[in-house]
């Protein structure tokens, strides 16, 4: 296979896929002459993936043509052949997100034989950075939400993230969480970020590291006591500690990307109760939010927002958007430009300087409070 960096076009030869082991790497090709266009499509995942047009993008007709046709009419996912489907356990993943990104549906087959990879331990044998780059994929086509509910449907979600497929057995309090599960309610509260991230101006890497944030926010509610449950005291705090493992790094996620993970997770609550702060507590919080975001906390009050409005349709959000990044701008912006005088500096020892800084800006400001 090679490419053209001028058209930006794939050049592959005509090949036979023989297994020849376990996992992604598996294979033999068979690349002779001999091996015709309709044994090549044989080796594709989807149908809908089969299609071939000649130099003048005319249709060519192969003896998977007609199939190819009448599932992209009917938006359906079908596997080209159940044989040689599973010689790569990643297809599994992408029926995963082709139905998501696309808005297809998968057939029964397809389903079944997705099932049946995540089931025989195939999954298990691909690297993370493969997971992570079609979660990627998802996040970036606005549908992440739909990616991780099909994940968990076809039994995959197991193989890179055990953590990730508890939150499907983790009860909820029906009242506040009507989907009964915590996979629900972080589903639903992608899916709320599919529908309302175009509102705001984020680069594609704040932007994926917020989709990340939203899908790990509540990683902690497994871990709390049983015997609580529907209720999760403390889930916040676990699932903070948990990210400081070395969870982020077997996900393989960038350094911001996790730093951002770790904070909302041990935060959102926090941001729930920002009205109830008593005003010293809300002012270090500011700051916090600032300093862990790197100056962008837009993106830290778009996850808890997700959090919050998963399940509703309205715009009520964005005025609850706007209060808090005035609010917590206002501060930020007015203390931050408050310094110690010479005089002060002189007077005050170097250990006690932070603090003075502090109390003077919290002084100036608390009117903002």
């Amino acid at each position: 296979c090679s490419s053209d960096l001028e058209t930006k076009e794939d050049h592959a030869l005509a090949r036979k896929d023989i297994k020849t082991g376990k996992g992604h790497r598996g294979f033999a090709f068979d690349f002779s002459k001999d091996v015709t266009l309709d044994e090549d499509l044989m080796r594709r995942d989807f149908t809908v993936n089969c299609l071939v047009m000649d130099e003048a993008e005319n249709l060519v007709e192969t003896g998977i043509s007609e199939r190819a046709l009448r599932d992209l009419e009917n938006r359906e996912l079908d596997i080209v052949d159940a044989a040689h489907f599973g010689e790569d356990p990643l297809r599994a993943v992408r029926a995963a997100r082709f139905a998501a990104t696309l808005g297809f549906s998968m057939t029964e087959r397809t389903r079944m034989e997705c099932v049946r990879l995540a089931e025989s331990g195939e999954l298990a044998t691909l690297p993370a950075e493969r997971f992570y780059a079609e979660f990627i994929k998802a996040f970036d086509a606005k549908a992440g939400g739909a990616f991780v509910e099909n994940l968990h449907e076809l039994k995959a979600l197991n193989a890179y993230c055990p953590a990730l497929e508890e939150l499907f057995s983790c009860p909820e309090k029906v009242k506040y969480h009507p989907e009964g599960h915590t996979g629900g309610h972080v589903v639903n509260a992608l899916k709320w970020l599919d529908r309302n991230i175009g509102f705001f101006d984020l680069n594609k890497q704040d932007g994926q590291a917020l989709y990340w944030a939203v899908l790990l926010h509540d990683i902690g509610k497994p871990l709390t006591e049983p015997a609580d449950f529907p209720r999760h005291i403390g889930h916040d705090k676990l699932g903070a500690d948990l990210l400081k493992t070395d969870f982020c790094a077997r996900l393989k996620l960038p350094s911001f990307t996790a730093k951002l993970c770790r904070f909302v997770c041990g935060n959102h609550m926090r941001f729930h109760r920002l009205s109830e702060m008593r005003k010293a507590t809300k002012f270090d919080f500011v700051f916090d939010i600032y300093k862990q975001t790197e100056n962008k906390p837009e993106i830290f009050l778009i996850a808890c927002l997700a959090d919050r409005y998963c399940n509703r349709d309205d715009d009520e959000w964005q005025k609850d958007f706007k209060d808090a990044f005035d609010l917590i701008s206002a501060v930020y912006d007015n203390a931050s430009a408050i310094r110690l005088a010479k005089a002060e500096i002189t007077a005050i020892p170097p250990e006690k300087r932070a603090d003075a800084l502090r109390q003077k800006r919290l002084k100036r400001i608390e009117n903002l409070l």
